[in-house]
């Protein structure tokens, strides 16, 4: 047994695991900390567990288009959501026929057996924080309210985020979200540099009180992360990470288990 092994040998339950189509560049940590605050919402519901697929009316599109943005084709619209689907919380609803992705994007839809019909887009709370007062009102193509954003407004919106990676898995009680976010820098000079960061959610035996954190793998002295963590990163490949986080945590675990080592192969 290697080294690491037997520093994160606590083998966690994985549930379930993604890989996610880059539809779009995360540019700077701060939309990461962003998309943490807005997970600890817990104002609205979450989606009924039977919803598979989410369907977008043409109508909708041409409405994302102009009072949400960025402009985005259909077919690229369709998957994102459909990705975002995966992801506990990220779509919630406000009421049966009303949702909201990410606690901005506002929406009216219907549930159909396994599917969330979107029939059109209100807009973004963030451009116009009073939408939520809106009652409902039967979308047809000539809709009377006036929720158009200016398209320079529109075409300066960024697309809701989503990870490269998605894990879930679970310990003796505790159960855990990992997303794993590929960020993109550009320096003074114009050279692009780019990092990860993680964000981890646990949920312990009580369901409403959850934890979210942020994980940089560049930088080991962070607060110690439990073994069951440990052990994914080790799967993903971020062995260095490991090694220099437990030595700077626990030096005497790793000494210990080094010796041990040693005493084997003699």
């Amino acid at each position: 047994m290697s080294l690491l092994n037997a520093l994160t040998s606590k083998k966690p339950k994985i549930v379930q695991g993604f890989s996610f189509i880059r539809i779009n560049r995360i540019n700077s940590n701060n939309e990461i900390v962003k998309l943490l605050s807005t997970s600890k919402n817990h104002k609205y519901q979450s989606l009924p567990k039977n919803i598979t697929r989410i369907s977008v009316s043409y109508h909708a599109y041409k409405r994302w288009n102009t009072r949400v943005g960025p402009p985005i084709e259909y077919r690229l619209l369709s998957i994102l959501l459909n990705q975002l689907l995966l992801i506990p919380g990220r779509i919630k609803l406000i009421s049966p026929t009303r949702g909201i992705i990410d606690s901005d994007i506002v929406f009216i839809c219907s549930v159909k057996s396994k599917t969330l019909l979107i029939k059109t887009f209100y807009g973004r709370r963030s451009l116009q924080p009073a939408i939520l007062n809106i009652k409902e009102y039967r979308y047809t193509n000539h809709d009377t309210l006036a929720l158009d954003a200016p398209p320079h407004i529109i075409k300066s919106q960024k697309l809701p985020i989503l990870p490269s990676q998605f894990i879930t898995f679970r310990g003796n009680i505790t159960f855990y979200e990992l997303q794993k976010f590929d960020v993109h820098h550009h320096d003074d000079q114009e050279k692009r540099t780019s990092n990860t960061l993680f964000t981890l959610k646990k949920t312990g035996k009580i369901k409403s009180k959850s934890k979210s954190t942020l994980i940089d793998p560049s930088d080991y002295r962070q607060p110690l992360l439990n073994n069951n963590v440990l052990f994914i990163l080790r799967l993903l490949g971020y062995k260095e990470f490991i090694l220099n986080h437990l030595k700077h945590h626990k030096p005497e675990k790793v000494e210990r288990a080094k010796n041990h080592a040693k005493k084997k192969k003699s």
